[in-house]
């Protein structure tokens, strides 16, 4: 479903832009009066009288339900129609200059573990403990990843939470990730300009739905390593190898344990090629030893396809 949206729209001869009902912030920048339109959250919006352009911003979930946890197409709608006459101006023909588009996840495990178990792609910007931004190579979009069980508990009332129990089945006594792909420069992505209107067709539902599945698929995942429960498998290899994956993950690093080792076995001048086959075999043990022993899976591509399908929005 879609979350932020940033749209600009020119009013036709015909619209007025209607004051009556938005609160004005005494702001003025670059000829455009600020003001903010208020429902369960608040629509920034600001106005140039001369130019006749309207700029919106804000979260349509957050605005109309209170939450971003869950919003039917229908409900979207009745948003947009609720903005555009309350202001006089239809906002479904605004240029859409940034918005989101994500799915609440529910998850077996701590959400920041699973977080924390993706691995950098491009850039990766950790900003707070449980949120992790993925940035693409072409600079249009990126891929962000945060605990949604947090917001869950604290940013929905009662009356809230009693409600997506009932049309989502939420519980907040489970866990919960986010995740959302960001389009920040449309026309480098779908090679024209994006109407609010556009977002509500079908076409470009289905291709958000497939690109926020493509995107996560685009994010390695590490492999978790397991702790052995007979100590005789706790031998000094084995907790050297652990100690180095716990660093690795724990610190957020790129490197690949495997790689690491392997690269560091071949270029050994001391060892000729029966020693390093050797040297690879002990670990090759190790590293099957203990990765049959993990039970974690942080993967959540099966979880995805299962809520995209159910959620048709």
């Amino acid at each position: 479903m879609y979350d932020f949206i940033k749209g600009e729209v020119t009013l036709s001869p015909s619209e007025n832009f209607s004051t009556s009902e938005v609160n004005k912030i005494d702001v003025l920048s670059y000829g455009y009066q600020h003001y903010q339109l208020k429902s369960l959250n608040v629509m920034k919006i600001r106005y140039n009288d001369d130019l006749r352009i309207l700029k919106f911003e804000g979260s349509i979930p957050y605005f109309w339900n209170g939450h971003n946890y869950h919003q039917t197409k229908r409900e979207f709608i009745q948003a947009i129609n609720f903005i555009s006459t309350t202001i006089g101006v239809d906002i479904k023909k605004a240029i859409v200059k940034r918005f989101e588009y994500g799915k609440t996840i529910e998850v077996d495990h701590n959400p920041w573990t699973i977080i924390a178990n993706h691995s950098k792609l491009g850039s990766k910007r950790p900003s707070i403990k449980d949120e992790c931004k993925f940035f693409f190579p072409n600079g249009s979009d990126y891929l962000k990843m945060y605990n949604a069980k947090k917001n869950y508990r604290y940013k929905t009332t009662i009356k809230q939470r009693q409600s997506l129990m009932v049309a989502a089945g939420f519980d907040s006594n489970k866990s919960y990730i986010r995740i959302e792909n960001h389009y920040q420069n449309l026309e480098r992505i779908f090679g024209c300009v994006a109407t609010i209107e556009d977002l509500i067709s079908s076409p470009f539902i289905n291709f958000c739905r497939r690109n926020l599945f493509q995107n996560y698929k685009r994010i390695k995942i590490n492999t978790p390593i397991g702790y052995p429960c007979d100590k005789k498998h706790l031998n000094s290899l084995n907790i050297c190898i652990i100690a180095m994956m716990n660093l690795i993950t724990n610190q957020n690093l790129e490197e690949n344990i495997h790689d690491l080792i392997w690269h560091t076995i071949e270029n050994s001048s001391r060892l000729n090629k029966n020693d390093r086959d050797g040297r690879k075999r002990q670990f090759k043990k190790s590293f099957d030893t203990l990765f049959e022993m993990a039970k974690p899976h942080y993967d959540l591509s099966l979880s995805m396809i299962r809520k995209i399908a159910k959620d048709r929005y």
